[in-house]
């Protein structure tokens, strides 16, 4: 009895070894996708700071009424997102130390990537001026909070390919800068989920000094950013 007790083991062990060769995989595959956002400008984005006589312009440099315009930024549902700006006229902007007499606001004489350029007065090397582009707290809103609410919701920024978003916006203007990523939560971070963005802001065409500009022909200011909405 042993030896036949011994046998069946042996014989149900066999089966189970045989049916376990026999495998079959079942694959899991899908997408998660982000909700949709679409950002667009009131208007058709364009600033037009209109004909500007030579004569007019200041000897020492000249900077004019702020012209505002709105970056709308809307998702089908709560979703990071942050906005990255690119300066298509890079390096044609004029700096402090070109034109120390103009009231640069929020500038110190060290940093110049606060402005935009306005491209060149000859087409090839001369600066026209730089225009500076500022978030005006009173025509922000983050989901329906202004900015200038007490709020948890700020303006974030982190210069572009850093992890930590080292500065938060205020009650107060802040300035656009041409090297950095911005977005929405907490100050320090992190970025928080948003909806809806009314991204307010005030652009202020500044020319530098007529004694460096060329004056026998018309000269266009020709000013182009580009500003991307990143998933994060």
């Amino acid at each position: 009895m042993t030896t036949h007790l011994n046998l069946g083991i042996a014989l149900v062990a066999l089966a189970t070894a045989s049916n376990a060769m026999a495998s079959n995989n079942l694959t899991v595959t899908g997408k998660l996708t982000p909700p949709a956002c679409n950002a667009q400008f009131d208007g058709d984005a364009t600033i037009d700071f209109g004909t500007i006589p030579f004569r007019s312009l200041a000897p020492n440099g000249t900077q004019f009424e702020i012209k505002n315009s709105i970056l709308h930024i809307d998702c089908g549902g709560p979703t990071r997102v942050s906005v990255v700006a690119h300066d298509n006229r890079a390096g044609s902007g004029i700096t402090m130390a070109e034109a120390p007499h103009l009231d640069w606001p929020y500038q110190s004489v060290t940093i110049d990537k606060y402005s935009w350029g306005l491209g060149y007065a000859n087409g090839a090397d001369i600066k026209t001026g730089a225009l500076i582009t500022l978030v005006t707290p009173d025509t922000t809103s983050i989901d329906g909070t202004k900015l200038t609410e007490a709020s948890t919701q700020k303006i974030l920024a982190r210069p572009t390919g850093t992890s930590g978003w080292a500065i938060s916006s205020s009650h107060y203007s802040m300035n656009l800068n041409p090297g950095f990523e911005y977005s929405f939560g907490p100050a320090g971070g992190p970025a928080a989920p948003v909806q809806h963005v009314q991204l307010g802001m005030g652009l202020r065409a500044m020319i530098g000094m007529p004694s460096t500009l060329p004056h026998a022909d018309e000269i266009p200011l020709n000013g182009s950013i580009t500003f991307t909405l990143r998933y994060l």
